[in-house]
Formats: structure tokens, sequence, C-alpha cells
């Protein structure tokens, strides 16, 4: 058995306490693996020049379609945290460097890394794109989703744990459940976002997705 540190809590006389409890070492190791993925804090936002704002926009254009495709039969909470996988993965070692090439990775080798960029998309429904939008907007604008730490994988709740001991699970938001790799580089520590805001004209039944394993 490992004994681990739970939590300090004041006893009766308002004395500082500590909280321990013996589990198994299998438990003490998934404990520390899941505390090392939600350390890693979400992905902090991607700086863009100002003048550079053709790149942000596909930015928007690129980071929309994830969400759109991949989550837009969920809350605003379920699809900003599908926009963070996306931003999360920018910031990872392990993925392509720009918002569009993380979205569209291995797209042209029909090894798509969103299953929705493998698919032949049909006509988009003019609301959901334009909340899919917004929500997109306002990632690569400052916002982020903490609810996920730093994961960089997802699938729909429904698959149950098909991904096995590869992954460690972060949390469940809306229907899809949320995954981080313990022992590979984290992004870095959340900060606002260097993006310009872009404006419209600058910019020109759910959707069950998956964000895959590299």
């Amino acid at each position: 058995m490992t004994t681990v540190f739970l939590a300090a809590r004041a006893d009766a006389d308002g004395a500082p306490q500590s909280v321990t409890m013996a589990i198994p070492p299998q438990t003490a190791l998934q404990l520390a693996a899941l505390q090392q993925v939600m350390a890693a804090r979400p992905a902090p936002p991607l700086p863009t020049p100002e003048a550079d704002l053709r790149i942000a926009a596909r930015d928007v254009e690129c980071l929309a379609d994830a969400v759109y495709y991949e989550a837009r039969g969920e809350s605003a909470a379920g699809q900003a945290a599908v926009a963070q996988v996306v931003l999360n993965r920018v910031r990872s070692p392990a993925f392509p460097k720009t918002v569009c090439s993380v979205v569209y990775e291995r797209a042209a080798a029909g090894a798509c890394q969103f299953s929705f960029a493998c698919a032949s998309p049909g006509r988009r429904e003019r609301q959901s794109w334009a909340r899919a939008r917004d929500v997109a907007r306002r990632a690569l604008g400052g916002y982020v989703m903490t609810a996920v730490g730093g994961a960089t994988c997802f699938h729909v709740a429904r698959l149950g744990d098909s991904w096995g001991p590869r992954l460690v699970r972060v949390a469940q938001v809306g229907q899809h459940v949320f995954f981080g790799r313990a022992g590979r580089p984290s992004p870095a520590r959340a900060e606002p976002f260097a993006t310009p805001v872009l404006d419209a004209s600058a910019a020109a039944s759910a959707a069950g997705g998956d964000a895959r394993v590299s």
C-alpha cells in the first residue's frame, strides 16, 4: 500500500491537520498521472502580429470548422473545450504549429486527426456556424477553457474507454471525454492571447467527433 496526502484541514481547535489515506500502488500511479496532466494547464494564447490579419482570419475559420463539425450540438462550454484542445495541440511539440495545420493534419493522406476533415461535410447551418465562429474568436482572443487542462485528445462519451491506458482521462464536458498524455511535454502555462480582434469583414442533432491519438 502507498500513503498519499489528500488535504489539509483544521481540527476542533482550529489547528491545521493533514489527512492521508493508504491506497494501492496502481491507484497512486493513476492519481499521479492525472495530477501531471491537470497541472499542465491549457495552452496559452497564440501571439499573432497585428499586421497579419489574413493568418488570423484563417485561424478563426479553421478553428470554427473544428468547433462546428465536432461539437455544433454542444453547449458553449462543450464547444470551448473542443477549441481548447486545438490550441493545446498548437502549443505541444508533438503537433503542428498553426491552428489550420492542427485541424487538417494528415488530411491529404486520408489519416485525419479530426474525423470531419476526412469526411464530406454538407452545407453549414447558418446560425450554428455563426455560433462556432464566435467560440473560435473568443478562444483566439484569450478565453481559456480550464476544465480540460492540457488535454490534447477527446472522443464522444459513448465510446467508453476506447484508448485504454495510453491516455489519462481529464474531464467530461457535455458528450465528449477529454484526455491528456502524462510524461509528454505539455502546453505552456495559460496566459492571454495576442491575436487581433477580427470583425466579420476581416474574418470574411450534435455531431459526434474525436481528436485522435497520434
